[in-house]
């Protein structure tokens, strides 16, 4: 039940305490089968609890004030949340929401249609979003046919052999469907470039899977060379 009023009222975990003492309140003032369908409270005092007494859980109050003012201008009600009864003196719990301070009336007008903290979470701004994760699965667009003599494309290749950015076994790991498609589309006409030495061959089966993946999901990168 202290679950229960929690959520209706909207009011955050920190206050289970006032919820489920609320509970005990209300148990005490409920019939019970095995007392006979009769109240502990009646039960105890030899007289049936006043249920005009109990209010809704939560809901905004209008405390009289009068008694806690030190001086005459100061206002006789604010606005307060209802979190529960004294357990001391017959009254009301009543919570400012603005001070943090709680206070004790007898005499509060409720209403019990309006609960401060819906309409407190409803006005908060919404979370701020994570950003996005580092790796991100890329769209492969079609590969297009590459010309091996094209110069802008194997000096933008030479520049990511000489500086690769990514493992290639990290990249095997995290695009294991593109990798095939890159290889067997960009990497027969590069692996065949008549003005490749054996050593740009070797660098380029050691970072290829790095280059072309690179180079096709951020065709405007632009690259340092010093």
């Amino acid at each position: 039940m202290g679950l229960c009023l929690l959520a209706q009222s909207h009011l955050p975990q920190k206050f289970w305490v006032e919820a489920f003492t609320t509970v005990a309140f209300l148990i005490k003032q409920l019939p019970l089968h095995h007392l006979g369908s009769v109240s502990p409270y009646e039960k105890l005092f030899a007289k049936v609890p006043d249920y005009r007494f109990l209010k809704t859980f939560g809901c905004t109050c209008f405390p009289h004030l009068v008694p806690y003012n030190k001086h005459k201008l100061m206002p006789k009600s604010i606005p307060c949340v209802f979190i529960g009864y004294d357990n001391n003196y017959k009254g009301y719990r009543c919570l400012d929401v603005a001070s943090g301070k709680v206070y004790i009336s007898r005499n509060v007008q409720f209403d019990e249609l309006t609960f401060p903290y819906n309409n407190h979470m409803a006005d908060s701004p919404p979370p701020e979003q994570s950003p996005p994760p580092l790796f991100l699965e890329p769209l492969m667009p079609p590969a297009a046919p590459m010309s091996p003599s094209s110069p802008t494309t194997f000096h933008r290749l030479h520049l990511l052999l000489l500086r690769p950015t990514l493992h290639p076994r990290l990249l095997k790991r995290l695009y294991p469907l593109h990798l095939p498609h890159i290889f067997r589309h960009l990497a027969p006409p590069l692996l065949h470039h008549r003005n490749m030495s054996p050593l740009q061959t070797l660098l380029l089966h050691a970072n290829l899977g790095a280059s072309m993946l690179l180079l096709m999901t951020r065709p405007g990168i632009h690259f340092l060379t010093g």
